[in-house]
């Protein structure tokens, strides 16, 4: 059903990836300060449904990938089971307005135009070079991630552009997606069942900032609503308390 992205006029060896829709726009320039100020990997925005203006401002800084997503129809909360939806209230909450971007990164992946990509979050705070994350991808598996607890964690994640994860990821988001609260949740699973061992991590290039603050952190992590809050507030880290903001 799906096959990954191969684009043979752009060879290009490393870069980043991030997504982004109209509810987290406000994000980019933000994101892009912070990754700027020690990374000069050439980056790739996908498209998940930004207004034109932000668009055009992806252009003007990377390359923007426009991805169809025609086969990809997300559970709403009325389609699925409703114990699966208490357990997942009690587990995290609000979250119903964010599974329509989530299920969307599989193939954002799979449209990479760099042969070995790291993959961020739009509120990942990056605070140091990225390249040493790239010696972390699983020859077999072609990818990496930092494991917290019995999941992966897809806030970054680090693969190659023919990572075999990546096909049966986009398969699951289309056809499992009401099973799975979100999109790392479906790919811990693939990973469990399919007996690959990715490439692990190490948690300093996915600080998860709810686990408390951690010094040597390369990329923060401000995941959930109080996490973006914190953003919207003090800017992150390196402006409330590095002191790196200029």
């Amino acid at each position: 059903m799906f096959d990954c992205f191969n684009n043979e006029n752009m060879d290009i060896q490393h870069g980043i990836l991030v997504g982004c829709d109209k509810n987290q726009e406000w994000l980019l320039s933000w994101w892009w300060k912070n990754y700027t100020q020690e990374n000069s990997l050439p980056v790739a925005f996908a498209d998940f449904g930004m207004s034109e203006n932000a668009k055009e401002w992806c252009k003007e800084r990377g390359i923007l990938l426009s991805i169809a997503f025609d086969r990809l129809q997300v559970a709403t909360k009325e389609e699925i089971e409703p114990s699966l939806c208490t357990e997942w209230e009690k587990a995290l909450s609000p979250f119903w307005g964010s599974r329509q971007a989530w299920f969307k990164k599989p193939f954002a992946l799979m449209s990479t135009p760099f042969r070995q990509t790291v993959w961020l979050d739009l509120d990942c705070e990056v605070l140091g070079p990225l390249e040493p994350v790239f010696q972390y991808i699983d020859p077999k598996a072609k990818m990496g991630l930092v494991r917290i607890g019995e999941v992966y964690n897809s806030g970054v994640i680090v693969f190659e552009n023919d990572s075999p994860l990546l096909k049966l990821w986009a398969e699951s988001a289309v056809s499992d997606n009401h099973l799975f609260l979100s999109d790392q949740d479906a790919l811990t699973q693939i990973i469990a069942d399919h007996g690959y061992r990715v490439g692990d991590v190490p948690e300093i290039y996915n600080w998860i900032m709810c686990r408390g603050l951690h010094m040597g952190a390369v990329v923060c992590h401000w995941a959930a609503q109080w996490g973006k809050a914190y953003i919207r507030e003090h800017g992150g880290l390196r402006d409330s308390y590095l002191g790196r903001g200029k």
